[in-house]
């Protein structure tokens, strides 16, 4: 490659001012090769890629630099942060293949920058030994390299329910997007909304702080700093406008007339520390709002029948009926049942639950004959776990069947129990459909069909 140079440098001298020398050049340049041209092309400092593209910044990010090097020694590469150029660290360089003389692989970890450098595209550079920049990888290139405060993506707001209130503050509000992470902080007009908390990933509630009239910009900004916005998001009036929730479900759809069922309601609507929930006229108990959409609670005692469901937020209310029934004890029943719920919170089925329980007979006399039963717990379709177990019956001594998992995902169960008699003559009772997302120990019956 050095006579390569040395004769193509020899001919550009030789040549000046005759136009015979000027075809011989013409002639020697059509005399090189295709490969004699290609290791002139390599004998130049290039790089080639970075990988990973992008690396959180203070991270000491491994990567890989493919580059062209006319020999491997002297050279070094560095990173261009603002005026500084910090070298990779730990940098290792190896050909990458044993016939290579002039494709190299350079590998190490991400440098640092100096104190204040903020999050951006950068400059990738080759040095040689005496510090001078010989190739570079531009942060304009689509395979430039880029320092991000986090590999995240950043929070987005969607909405605000209500998204308007009085100037005095005090409204509950409930913003739903995406990506929110456990930390993240609202502004409103660029004031920090205090007590914001991140339901989900969906979902954040807070209180409004007093504000001057008008429409404002509306920003959530996660511990990474990235920041998700939206304009004129929410008005300050001069009135409040009370928020007028929605109901379309409620599982189980039935309960006893003594209370004490844990219920989920869906709907719209729903705000922390402001929503509440009667039956009949009667207080639910223990009234947990999980998200906007959904809230979970106890039913207090009521008569037997349909019952009249108000959720209401303050003056605004919403009556539903045919949603709910209160059951009179049955007096048909085999079993009275209780589940404990217990939420997985490592592992494989982490955000699932482990279900234990009892099944208690009624009377002897009502279970006369039976010798044991067969109780299948059944997931919803898509969610994984379950379990069929079959336990003697003796008498009216409870039952006590073993831990399931449930995988993440269930909001209910099914609960199947078929009853053995005289060890040959098996009845179905009927199933009940139970909520697991609250953690509650639930109570049930089962009675002969």
């Amino acid at each position: 490659m050095r006579n390569i140079i040395i004769l193509a440098l020899g001919l550009t001298a030789a040549g000046c001012g005759s136009n015979h020398d000027e075809n011989a050049k013409r002639s020697f340049a059509r005399q090189l090769s295709d490969e004699q041209a290609k290791l002139l092309a390599a004998s130049t400092p290039t790089i080639r890629s970075i990988s990973p593209l992008k690396a959180v910044t203070g991270t000491s990010t491994p990567v890989e630099i493919p580059v062209n090097l006319p020999n491997q020694g002297g050279f070094n590469i560095a990173f261009v942060y603002g005026n500084e150029k910090v070298l990779l660290q730990a940098q290792n360089i190896a050909p990458e293949n044993t016939s290579s003389t002039v494709a190299f692989k350079v590998t190490g970890n991400v440098p640092n920058p100096p104190v204040g450098f903020q999050p951006q595209k950068v400059d990738v550079v080759i040095l040689d030994s005496q510090g001078s920049v010989v190739a570079t990888l531009p942060k304009s290139d689509p395979k430039g390299f880029e320092l991000v405060a986090s590999l995240d993506p950043a929070p987005i707001v969607n909405r605000l329910f209500p998204d308007n209130g009085p100037t005095s503050g005090a409204t509950l509000v409930s913003l739903t997007g995406d990506n929110f992470k456990v930390g993240s902080i609202v502004r409103i007009g660029g004031i920090v909304q205090p007590g914001s908390t991140v339901i989900n990933n969906n979902e954040i509630q807070f209180t409004t702080v007093a504000n001057v009239v008008g429409k404002k910009l509306v920003e959530v900004t996660n511990a990474d700093n990235q920041v998700g916005s939206k304009s004129d998001g929410f008005e300050f009036t001069g009135a409040s406008v009370p928020v007028t929730p929605t109901v379309t479900s409620i599982t189980p759809n039935s309960g006893a007339t003594t209370g004490g069922t844990t219920v989920t309601i869906v709907g719209s609507g729903f705000i922390v520390g402001s929503t509440s929930v009667t039956f009949n006229g009667a207080s639910a108990s223990n009234i947990a709002v999980t998200s906007v959409t959904s809230l979970t609670c106890l039913t207090p005692a009521g008569a037997a029948g349909g019952a009249t469901i108000v959720v209401g937020n303050g003056t605004a209310s919403i009556t539903g009926t045919g949603l709910f029934t209160y059951q009179a004890p049955s007096t048909n029943k085999f079993f009275d049942g209780s589940l404990s719920i217990a939420p997985i919170t490592s592992g494989a089925l982490a955000g699932g639950f482990q279900l234990s329980g009892t099944l208690t007979p009624t009377t002897a006399a009502a279970n006369a004959g039976v010798t044991s039963v067969i109780i299948g717990i059944v997931p919803p379709s898509g969610v994984s776990g379950g379990s069929t177990q079959t336990l003697a019956v003796n008498g009216t001594n409870p039952v006590n069947f073993g831990t399931t998992s449930i995988g993440p995902g269930a909001s209910t169960v099914t609960i199947n129990v078929t009853v053995v008699l005289n060890g040959t003559t098996t009845v179905v009772l009927n199933s009940v459909v139970i909520p697991v997302g609250g953690g509650t120990p639930q109570l049930f019956q089962l009675n002969r069909p």
